[in-house]
């Protein structure tokens, strides 16, 4: 635990090498307890989940990525940016156009179903600082929304108690026609 008021410097420098942390607050009134006071996780901060602008440098973006390995070699993607409230779309043809892809809008954190595929080692080898979170649990596909976006909806709720969509813009496209959609 860090006091309140110098909180920033030590989230900035967990988030510089990958790693979360967790915002507890102090849900018990000292007034009318006695001894220990209960606390509760409020919000745990990921390095693609900031939102809080005075974390990050006003030109950095803080991608949150999921994954999700599809037949034949392609991979369903939605990319989140917290701090632009954008949420986008998408399916990389094959682990290269993921790869190159991300050398354009690299990320801060990737959430995946399983960590043993050759491609996120590639990945964790090209960004070495990324946060890897791994729930498998969370990668179901329903209706009409894709595993990828219903594994942030899930990974947002769970760590921002919030709803992903109530933060964000309309979900855009990631490619339109081959070309990328986005204009970093």
């Amino acid at each position: 635990g860090v006091p309140h008021h110098s909180a920033t410097i030590y989230i900035q420098k967990l988030l510089a090498t990958g790693i979360k942390g967790a915002l507890c607050e102090q849900v018990d009134d000292p007034a009318t307890t006695k001894g220990l006071l209960r606390r509760d996780v409020i919000r745990v901060i990921t390095p693609g989940l900031i939102g809080d602008p005075d974390l990050v440098p006003e030109e950095t973006r803080n991608y949150l990525y999921a994954f999700f390995a599809l037949e034949e070699g392609a991979i369903e993607i939605c990319q989140v940016d917290l701090l632009g409230g954008e949420i986008r779309t998408g399916v990389a043809e094959s682990a290269d156009v993921l790869l190159d892809f991300l050398q354009q809008y690299p990320p801060k954190e990737i959430l995946v179903a399983t960590a043993d595929l050759t491609w996120i080692a590639d990945i964790a080898r090209l960004f070495p600082r990324i946060a890897i979170t791994t729930r498998a649990q969370i990668f179901v596909s329903k209706a009409k929304e894709s595993a990828s976006l219903q594994a942030i909806r899930a990974y947002v709720f769970e760590t921002q108690k919030m709803e992903v969509l109530s933060h964000f813009s309309k979900v855009q496209p990631l490619f339109v026609s081959q070309h990328l959609a986005l204009d970093g």
